[in-house]
């Protein structure tokens, strides 16, 4: 209908006549005896009542409302794990918890301890190429993750490693290195080379200088480095796609 060149779409819509005319309607938005959605299903159901809307915009009328509702009990009866929470499924939430917490704890203390040895090589050591590799760290935080997602996939599936934690654990302390190389170099070069000369005049090698005095004074800078990088990781899309039982 048309009033002023505009399409009227306030027709009542009955709860109970879209009941009857669709036995699925009360199942569809129902779960263990709770309704839910109702609104929004109301809203959207009160559509399929109006298919001259979609004539008069030149659009495909949609599918019958059964149809689709039976696409959505077989999805139910599935129960598919991952999704199990969302469709009605077993949801072991402490499993996936643990293996959160496994993957988050792996990430930040590799990625931390290895970018505390990049750091301090970068700083202390004089080598060719060192601005170079600065540089090419500095731009790898540039590159999405996203871009890397497809070809990562191809990788680990070749590989054999899917469905494994260690397939979120390698690529994300890769993902996670540049970034705290750069943050922990700015510690590292806040500590005087004096220091560093003063320790092995009274005879402390460099390993020793760089656990038992470099690595202490440098330790605030690694609670922030993986507070950043606890941060970071829960942004990285990786955690989406890969699931583990």
């Amino acid at each position: 209908m048309k009033d002023g060149g505009l399409l009227d779409v306030t027709k009542e819509f009955d709860w109970n006549e879209a009941k009857d005319t669709d036995p699925t309607a009360k199942q569809s938005v129902t779960v263990d005896g709770k309704v839910y959605g109702a609104p929004f299903y109301v809203g959207v159901r009160a559509l399929y009542y109006r298919k001259d809307v979609f004539e008069e915009l030149g659009l495909s009328v949609p599918k019958p409302m059964a149809e689709l509702a039976s696409t959505a009990r077989k999805i139910r009866t599935a129960k598919p794990d991952l999704y199990g929470l969302a469709v009605g499924g077993a949801f072991n939430s402490a499993g996936y918890f643990l293996n959160s917490l496994l993957v988050a704890g792996c990430v930040v203390i590799a990625s931390a301890l290895i970018a505390f040895l990049a750091a301090t090589a970068v700083t202390r050591f004089r080598f060719r190429l060192r601005t170079a590799l600065l540089i090419m760290f500095l731009v790898a935080q540039m590159v999405p993750v996203e871009a890397l997602t497809i070809p990562l996939f191809f990788l680990m599936r070749d590989f054999g490693r899917l469905n494994t934690l260690g397939t979120l654990i390698l690529p994300h302390i890769a993902f996670s290195l540049p970034f705290a190389i750069w943050m922990l170099r700015g510690f590292v070069k806040a500590v005087p080379e004096a220091l560093e000369e003063a320790a092995c005049i009274d005879g402390a090698s460099r390993t020793r200088f760089l656990w038992q005095i470099l690595f202490p004074l440098v330790l605030p800078g690694l609670v922030a480095t993986s507070v950043f990088l606890h941060l970071r990781l829960e942004r990285l899309p990786l955690r989406q796609v890969v699931h583990h039982q």
